[in-house]
């Protein structure tokens, strides 16, 4: 049967993007000698002043840019980019206390703002149709992105903070961490092949271009792909178009809520890109709330469902200085905006709920005490209060009786430096290792089950970069072997932290999709207790590791092989 298409989710304005340093001649042998040099030389001038932005050397920026001036002609791109060199540099002189510099810098940049040198124009979308009822109907689009007359989005204004008296015990000294190295970090990964191409930033900024040019396009599902290359190359490459980015996930999640079935739609990776949307885009929130709406009226009977409507209570400060606000499960230990906490400890129960039916089925009992949720103003001061790594974004501690093995308590340590990313990945990650631990008998979870089952909570972006690592660590030959993996009793060296990571997710997922997520955690408690060939055996009807290793690596080969780009070695 014909499926009428989907609305497309959001009709925008064109986005006025210019790229060119100025008209080149059509016959290049009429041009005035020096004249393509001139150009180019122009053109990189650019290029390079917006990778020294990105790398936060306006300094620079300034320099490579004004050196240029004498061949540009009239160039608004140019002019637009050197304007946002002059402010950043106004802002780092101002820092130094370097006024006469600083006001040197300052007069020019009036002179561009007083003859019309603006930023790149960002879209501004246009209010859609109303939405449909009807639940089996394709997705509109919905009106709530309508520009305000100021040229910005109007924004929520945030509800009131209650106030409640009641002090939470003081903190003890952390003793059990789950810890452990970066998967991204270059560091941690074996020496890639030589010939990887441009640096990444150069690579960062030229996706950026392409995907603001498909966004002009309206084509919103291309143009998501290109933002998230460019914030794998540089994460910085993206702080600028977050609201056209989440943007393009809103217009995906419409795309596959189309064109997939209602039983083969992946709600859950679904409805956590609106959630990363809303966060980026706080403009967007009454759309993705709409959206989120869509999805729970769509998912299959008795599908994995939002949690209900969570309750924060302000209970006061402790006698340490944390301000504290509590749910049913959660304590959060904050110094921050109440808005902030809230929005930690609504994450932490949806997370919580979410991954309790996922994993187990049902609601799961009460934790007694609370999980304590410290939330870290600085990466700084994240790092002295735990003496951990200083790039570590957040970890969770579980403390065990040594007679039960019962849990008897649970810590999630965060910083906020990153409050996005915080919310979208690094606390549901988190959060979920803490829901898995004492689920498992008397010992502790598996630790490539308890990364590969955390990493699925992530953002997709997130999740895909563990699949290119996956990639490039099959090209390179550094995975484990199926049996090693699994018998691992803690992280392995940094070196093949990366290839652990990519593998404990990848073997997860495959697991899983054979039988589903119940049934995995069904084989993980009688593997623990009884050995993985057994389980594999009762649950998979596989006789051992060799067979489990043969199908995963069929699958996975295949994969690799299939997917667009894997000559890139090393990416």
């Amino acid at each position: 049967m014909a499926r009428t298409g989907l609305a497309a989710l959001l009709c925008v304005t064109p986005l006025l993007v210019t790229l060119g340093i100025s008209t080149l001649s059509a016959d290049p042998v009429k041009e005035p000698e020096g004249a393509i040099e001139g150009y180019l030389l122009a053109q990189t001038a650019m290029l390079q002043g917006e990778m020294y932005l990105l790398q936060r050397q306006p300094a620079r920026a300034v320099e490579v840019l004004e050196s240029q001036l004498p061949r540009i002609n009239v160039n608004r791109k140019y002019l637009a980019v050197l304007r946002d060199a002059y402010r950043a540099y106004i802002n780092e002189l101002s820092v130094k206390d370097q006024k006469a510099l600083a006001e040197k810098y300052a007069a020019r940049l009036r002179i561009l703002e007083a003859n019309g040198a603006p930023a790149q124009a960002a879209a501004q979308p246009a209010p859609p149709p109303a939405a449909v009822p009807n639940p089996a109907a394709p997705v509109p689009v919905p009106a709530a992105l309508a520009a305000t007359p100021g040229g910005g989005f109007a924004r929520p204004t945030p509800a009131a903070a209650n106030k409640v008296a009641q002090t939470p015990p003081a903190a003890p000294a952390p003793t059990l961490a789950r810890a452990k190295a970066d998967p991204f970090d270059l560091s941690n990964q074996a020496a890639a092949p030589a010939a990887l191409g441009d640096p990444r930033g150069k690579q960062a900024t030229s996706f950026l271009a392409q995907a603001e040019a498909e966004f002009a396009r309206k084509r919103f599902i291309e143009a998501r792909k290109l933002y998230e290359e460019a914030h794998r190359h540089d994460d910085r490459a993206t702080r600028d178009c977050r609201e056209r980015w989440a943007y393009c996930k809103l217009a995906h999640v419409v795309d596959q809520i189309n064109n997939t079935g209602t039983q083969s739609c992946p709600w859950p990776d679904l409805e956590r890109e609106v959630r990363v949307a809303m966060e980026m885009a706080p403009n967007l929130s009454q759309t993705g709330k709409w959206l989120l709406g869509e999805i729970e009226g769509r998912r299959a009977p008795g599908g994995d469902r939002p949690a209900a409507p969570v309750e924060v209570k302000h209970v006061g400060r402790d006698a340490q200085g944390w301000d504290v606000a509590e749910t049913r499960s959660f304590r959060v230990l904050h110094k921050q905006a109440r808005e902030l906490a809230e929005k930690v400890a609504r994450t932490a129960e949806q997370t919580r709920a979410d991954m309790t039916r996922k994993w187990f089925g049902g609601d799961g009992e009460e934790w007694s005490p609370k999980c304590d949720v410290y939330l870290h103003p600085t990466a700084q001061e994240y790092r002295r209060f735990n003496g951990v790594a200083i790039n570590s974004p957040g970890h969770s501690r579980i403390e065990t009786d040594r007679e039960t093995s019962r849990v008897v308590r649970r810590v999630i340590h965060l910083h906020c430096e990153n409050p996005d990313g915080m919310l979208t990945a690094v606390l549901p990650h988190e959060a979920t290792h803490v829901v898995l631990a004492g689920r498992f008998g008397t010992k502790p979870v598996p630790r490539w089950a308890d990364e590969g089952m955390a990493v699925l909570t992530e953002p997709v972006e997130k999740v895909a970069q563990h699949r290119r690592n996956l990639a490039r660590s099959l090209r390179q030959q550094e995975l484990f072997g199926v049996r090693e993996l699994m018998q691992l009793t803690d992280y392995p060296q940094p070196a093949r932290i990366s290839a652990f990571y990519a593998q404990s997710v990848s073997l997860v997922e495959y697991l899983c999709g054979l039988r589903g997520p119940q049934t995995f955690s069904q084989f993980l408690r009688d593997g623990v207790r009884e050995g993985y060939e057994p389980a594999l055996r009762r649950h998979y009807n596989l006789g051992s590791f060799a067979d489990l290793q043969g199908r995963w690596s069929e699958r996975v080969t295949a994969e690799v092989n299939a997917a667009p780009g894997t000559s890139s070695a090393g990416r």
